[in-house]
């Protein structure tokens, strides 16, 4: 049996940070990859189609394959390797995102900061 978390005024703080610095590193990242809509880092749900979009997609309609299951985790992270190779950085630190899911929370969070962090503002 699961144990539903008690959302505290820390965590709820916690979470709206977390939201604008990775809304804030994929806007920059649309940026620097020159793509027209970088406000779509900012929009809930929406902000999940710059993943394709920037990853080399030019049609909209690929953004629906992350409704499919298995789809979207094949073609997610081959978006994320286009998007690392674009901004100068190897394709290959997609592992580490992937490695980071086996450890506690926090630590994949840290990790993604990261990473995400270099790719938006560390020119290679």
């Amino acid at each position: 049996m699961f144990s539903i978390p008690t959302l505290t005024p820390a965590s709820i703080l916690l979470g709206i940070l977390g939201y604008v610095y990775f809304a804030y590193t994929w806007m920059i990242i649309a940026k620097k990859l020159d793509y027209d809509k970088p406000w779509l880092a900012w929009i809930p749900i929406a902000n999940f189609a710059l993943l394709p979009l920037l990853g080399g997609e030019k049609d909209w309609p690929w953004v629906f394959i992350l409704i499919i299951p298995v789809l979207n985790i094949f073609w997610g992270f081959s978006w994320l390797w286009a998007i690392f190779k674009k901004r100068g950085y190897p394709g290959w630190l997609i592992f580490v995102l992937i490695v980071s899911v086996f450890f506690p929370n926090w630590i994949e969070l840290v990790v993604d900061a990261i990473l995400f962090g270099l790719v938006a503002f560390k020119d290679v």
